[in-house]
């Protein structure tokens, strides 16, 4: 039963442990931490709070990385204070951020620095930190073991966190590590963006080192603090942190509260700013660590610079944390918080923890965003490696290397010019550019950028300035373009394209081309269309013409020959009487007929006739060519004499005048003629 008991407790032990690690990975995910200077794709957890840090690596472009002096890496030095990284190079380096929620979200942002003598110069650096395009503080190192920590609780204005460090030609700018934790909304509420830390204050811990993660939950640095004369109480239980509005101070620092000895004497916190506009806000966390007997009473107001902050006493709860705090800031040549005992009051005031933030009211427009999302977007297309982090206008001091923008009063910065000479662009010219709506000078020369002369490029109305020198681009350039280019109202360069055609009739063959592309495939398809409908036309056609042949339908061949002789009642009846005169040739009249469904021309030789057989027998091949008109009837020429018999002229037939008197002719050509359809010209 022993053992069994043993064994339970060993496997709640691992389940708790393996429990808490669990919770401690999934308390991380508000949190980006950095070590800047460790060799890209490496991370390490911290000894200490077991976070998670990454290279610096994927985070910013330029700069180099060092280790510090090995006179200053202790085995009580934080790891993130072993190397840096510094910018020798460029007025303003900037890292890009992307934390896990974005835009709209508050964060604590920090910076941390220990010089190391890195660089084994001996000299500690000055320099200047922003926050995206506003300054956020200056940086001063004293020594080589100095640590300096920036804080700033920030409400995201884009998806993205710039933090920059500016050259002021004070020593090399260089960063140590760079941390975001995610803050509830509710804590921290103020009308502005940023909220600088001046002072967080653990008063009455009670030990030496900085309290942080895993105590806290939102890693905040509690920085230890002991007053003269002050008693230091301790609670035997743990203190509740959680309040309404999710300050959460860290379980340890609330543990323990600071109190005057003197039992009627007043707590006074006070600080004078250096500049006397500088804004503040305070936050004071309590809580009761003692359980007071029924007959003490510990209760207080709290004053600022002699005026009450809340217009009721306060006492602090046994156990629980309060936050108190002002809705506006302070200011002032000298800010004073003082707790005064009530009368009521029995036991002096007590103050477990405090921070102090000063606003930084950030003045600066950021870039249009427009003209941002465009060069970004051509920085990512060709791969620029200029530095380009952060605002690309701001601040007004610090553009990014070689663009240029106008500036105008409360309104946005506008990118006026970029100039991408010799920077190993590739591929086409990216449509972005159309979007740098403002843009009055563009260079792109001495580049390897193939493909046509964009259209856009003739509709940027502010473009002035023009150059796509020592390129591959070919095809004609855009006509709008030209236009403007012939107007002056644009530079256009554009040597060293060799395939580039600058000649009118380019344009002509362009357009040709253009026009081909969409006149091409609708000729095939009405090419299509209508064979299709002629070969339906002729089956058609055939179908009626075999019916005709087969059962008294069209015919297929040339009509029965196997009668000779026709009577002139026939003839007459063929005819309709010699109703229809289709014309008069050198021999006689020509008439319309009907043979066994078949139309016929008639033509009689007139014995009056002065011309010869042979001749009125050629007159046949004439015919086809004067008688055009029966071109959409099948029909043939009859040959006829005039007489009482009518001698019908055949293949290889005989001609015999009626009651078979002499004068037979042999004929070696036919007199019949079929007029096929196919065979005649259209009417001229």
């Amino acid at each position: 039963m022993v053992h069994y008991n043993f064994l339970s407790l060993i496997l709640f032990a691992c389940f708790f442990a393996v429990f808490v690690l669990l919770v401690r990975a999934q308390d991380q995910s508000g949190f980006v931490s950095i070590d800047c200077g460790i060799p890209e794709d490496s991370s390490y957890n911290d000894e200490t709070t077991d976070i998670k840090y990454v290279s610096d690596a994927a985070f910013v472009e330029s700069g180099t990385i060092h280790s510090i002096d090995p006179e200053f890496q202790t085995s009580s030095l934080e790891k993130q204070f072993q190397n840096v990284r510094s910018f020798p190079e460029g007025n303003r380096n900037c890292y890009d951020v992307k934390p896990p929620q974005g835009k709209g979200f508050k964060y604590l942002i920090r910076t941390r620095f220990m010089y190391g003598n890195y660089d084994n110069l001996g000299k500690a650096p000055d320099f200047d930190l922003y926050l995206g395009f506003n300054i956020w503080d200056s940086v001063t190192i004293d020594n080589a073991t100095t640590i300096v920590t920036k804080e700033i609780i920030h409400t995201l204005r884009s998806d993205h966190v710039h933090v920059c460090l500016v050259d002021k030609n004070r020593g090399t700018p260089f960063l140590s590590a760079l941390e975001l934790r995610l803050l509830k909304s509710t804590t921290y509420e103020t009308p502005y963006d940023s909220l600088m830390l001046f002072k967080r204050w653990d008063l009455g811990g009670l030990g030496a080192l900085p309290v942080r993660y895993n105590d806290d939950v939102f890693d905040r640095i509690w920085i230890p603090l002991r007053f003269p004369k002050y008693a230091i109480f301790n609670a035997s239980l743990t203190i509740d942190s959680n309040n309404k509005e999710g300050f959460q101070p860290a379980r340890f620092v609330m543990n323990t509260a600071t109190s005057p000895e003197d039992l009627s004497q007043d707590i006074i916190l006070y600080w004078e700013p250096k500049d006397i506009t500088w804004k503040y806000y305070v936050y004071m966390h309590f809580a009761e660590v003692v359980e007071l007997p029924s007959n003490e009473t510990r209760e207080f107001t709290v004053e600022l610079n002699g005026q009450e902050i809340n217009m009721i006493s306060f006492s602090p709860r046994y156990l629980y944390t309060d936050t108190l705090f002002g809705q506006n800031p302070v200011s002032g040549p000298r800010i004073e918080f003082r707790l005064i005992p009530t009368d009521k009051s029995t036991l002096p005031p007590i103050i477990n923890a405090i921070e102090t933030y000063r606003v930084n009211e950030f003045l600066q427009s950021p870039t249009d965003q427009q003209d941002v999302d465009a060069i970004m977007r051509i920085k990512s297309k060709y791969g620029v490696k200029k530095s380009w982090l952060g605002d690309p206008c701001a601040p007004v001091k610090y553009p990014w290397k070689d663009i240029n923008c106008s500036y105008v009063d409360h309104e946005s910065p506008r990118i006026i010019s970029v100039n991408l000479s010799s920077s190993g662009l590739t591929g086409e010219i990216d449509p972005a550019f159309s979007n740098l709506t403002l843009i009055h000078i563009l260079d792109l020369s001495n580049n390897s950028l193939t493909g046509k002369i964009p259209d856009f490029l003739g509709n940027l109305h502010n473009l002035m300035d023009l150059n796509l020198e020592g390129n591959k681009l070919s095809g004609a350039i855009p006509v709008k373009l030209l236009e403007r280019s012939n107007k002056k109202l644009i530079l256009l360069r554009i040597d060293g394209n060799p395939d580039l055609c600058v000649a009118a009739s380019c344009q002509i063959s362009d357009e040709k081309t253009k026009k081909s592309v969409y006149i091409i495939p609708v000729v095939a398809s009405v090419v299509g269309v209508l064979g299709l409908v002629i070969a339906i036309a002729l089956f058609l056609l055939y179908k009626k013409r075999h019916r005709r042949g087969g059962s008294g339908g069209v015919r297929t061949g040339p009509l029965d020959t196997t009668k000779r002789y026709y009577k002139y009642s026939e003839v007459v009846k063929v005819t309709n009487n010699f109703e229809r005169v289709l014309g008069q040739g050198g021999f006689g009249k020509v008439y319309h007929g009907v043979l066994n469904d078949d139309q016929v021309a008639v033509k009689i030789l007139s014995e009056s006739s002065a011309q010869g057989y042979k001749e009125f027998r050629a007159e046949p091949e004439e015919t086809k060519l004067t008688f055009w008109f029966l071109s959409k009837s099948r029909g043939k020429i009859l040959c006829l004499e005039l007489g009482r018999e009518v001698t019908n002229i055949t293949r290889r037939g005989t001609r015999a005048r009626a009651g078979g008197g002499s004068g037979a002719s042999s004929v070696t050509e036919p007199a019949m003629t079929n007029f096929d359809s196919g065979m005649f010209p259209q009417a001229r």
